[in-house]
């Protein structure tokens, strides 16, 4: 388990840092490979991305629609996994989406990522081709 620190970039704080930080990412081919799509970014995004020294290795977001959240973008460096990046990125990131009590709603492919989405309380809604839709519903406060 490697000890790491996350930080939140919610859209106002989306300066030149984050974009150095990120911009190596988003414009990585092998990343866009393997996810079948680059990242990519939205005005409406909250990014959340575990970093060292000015270098990103593991990020995800989240991005308000009109009633819900979207979980997309997730990635960790792949000679850093299985070390518990991934789970603290998700963990994050749901604790932050939970905060704005909204219906959310992800998509993956990465048999992983189903997992802690599962583990999280969402349910399976759909499969198309590789990918796996899911949902998870707020608890009315």
């Amino acid at each position: 388990m490697i000890e790491v620190d996350v930080e939140i970039f919610p859209e106002e704080k989306q300066d030149d840092r984050f974009y150095a930080l990120m911009g190596p990412l988003f414009a990585n081919r092998d990343i866009a490979e393997e996810m079948d799509g680059q990242l990519y970014n939205k005005p409406e995004s909250t990014w959340f991305v575990a970093h060292e020294d000015g270098v990103a290795f593991g990020c995800c977001c989240f991005f308000k629609e009109e009633k819900r959240l979207f979980f997309e973008n997730f990635w960790v460096a792949p000679p850093l996994r299985k070390n518990g990046i991934g789970k603290k990125l998700f963990s994050i990131r749901m604790g932050e989406a939970e905060k704005l009590n909204l219906p959310i709603r992800g998509i993956t492919r990465h048999q992983d990522s189903l997992k802690k989405y599962l583990d999280q309380g969402f349910v399976v809604t759909s499969k198309r081709g590789r990918f796996y839709w899911l949902e998870k519903k707020q608890e009315t406060r």
